[in-house]
């Protein structure tokens, strides 16, 4: 019994070890830190000492909940799960790291109970997830400048994905359509201007997206009565289409 005992153990060190996640598990009510695997301390970019209890959670590690307050020793999600049962999932904060930067983490964190129920320990657990942010970040301020360019063109310009929905409507379209981007966004562009699809602009845009080829042409809107001068782009993925449009010359 014994032996099989210290083989679990050593089975669950070694489980432990290869985990691409740090893995932190303390017990209850005091919050001293039972077992960490080396995850801990690569992601943290020191060597981190387990503490000896909940309020002790913030001596060795500065962190900052996603709106920039200062995490509280009770506050950690570990402390949670300890103190009141919580159980989290993928909460987001911001440590400070061994050289000063600063590192995103997500958490994930349960409490452990007995047969009575009783928490007798958690266990929390989170992945490094810095470069993520930083390219959800580049991602933001990508659609940000593209935003504005496509504000500050002379063309009207409209967005619709593969299943023909508007994503997108600049202030040239809203002027050209006579139309409201908020009342144009999301809405399938047949059902929007059924009388579109007995003019060019049905077999155009099924041919740009078709044969993935850029559509150029003339044709009279029917809404507005405009005659505008279409270019229809397939997108990046090939499934939707980016319009560019203006009146066209007399």
């Amino acid at each position: 019994m014994v032996t099989g005992e210290l083989e679990n153990g050593r089975l669950l060190d070694k489980v432990l070890e290869q985990l691409p996640a740090a893995v932190v598990i303390a017990e209850a009510p005091s919050g001293r830190v039972l077992l960490a695997n080396r995850q801990v301390s690569e992601i943290l970019g020191f060597p981190w000492t387990p503490a000896s209890e909940i309020g002790a959670y913030s001596d060795e590690v500065v962190a900052w909940h996603a709106d920039g307050r200062r995490v509280e020793p009770d506050e950690w999600p570990l402390a949670r799960s300890l103190t009141a049962g919580e159980v989290v999932h993928n909460e987001e904060i911001q440590v400070r790291r061994g050289d000063g930067t600063r590192a995103w983490i997500s958490l994930n964190s349960a409490p452990v109970r007995d047969d009575e129920g009783t928490i007798v320990a958690a266990v929390v657990t989170f992945l490094d997830i810095t470069a993520r942010k930083a390219a959800e970040r580049r991602a933001i301020e990508e659609t940000r400048r593209t935003a504005l360019t496509l504000e500050s063109i002379a063309e009207g310009f409209f967005l619709l994905d593969e299943n023909w929905r508007i994503q997108y409507v600049n202030r040239e379209a809203e002027r050209l359509l006579e139309r409201k981007r908020d009342d144009l966004l999301e809405s399938e562009i047949w059902n929007e201007y059924p009388e579109l699809v007995a003019t060019k602009f049905l077999s155009e845009f099924n041919r740009a997206r078709d044969e993935q080829v850029v559509a150029v042409f003339d044709a009279v809107w029917p809404a507005t009565k405009r005659r505008l001068a279409v270019r229809a782009w397939p997108s990046v993925d090939g499934l939707g289409l980016a319009v560019y449009f203006q009146e066209a010359a007399a």
